[in-house]
């Protein structure tokens, strides 16, 4: 995603890289030369995961769906936008 120039990414999803026996998740996001670069890829291995497993595939699973992680967030670096007080 491109941005505007004087445009700075404040807050990324966070990189991930992990894995169960069920699942595997990775997400690398990058912020260079105003564009916004996000590759995810979330891998259930198992059509059942099975009860014993469940747990990690759960955590595994939140991490990757929680609204922090998805989260963007960009300010402006221009001196002459006035910032909004309360």
């Amino acid at each position: 995603m491109k941005v505007p120039e004087k445009w700075k990414a404040v807050r990324m999803p966070p990189n991930m890289d992990a894995k169960t026996d069920s699942g595997t998740l990775f997400r690398d996001s990058a912020f260079s030369e105003n564009t916004v670069t996000i590759q995810s890829q979330f891998e259930v291995r198992k059509p059942v995961i099975p009860a014993q497993e469940y747990k990690a595939f759960k955590a595994l699973w939140d991490s990757y769906t929680m609204a922090d992680a998805n989260t963007l967030v960009f300010q402006i670096e221009d001196p002459s936008v006035r910032k909004h007080e309360p």
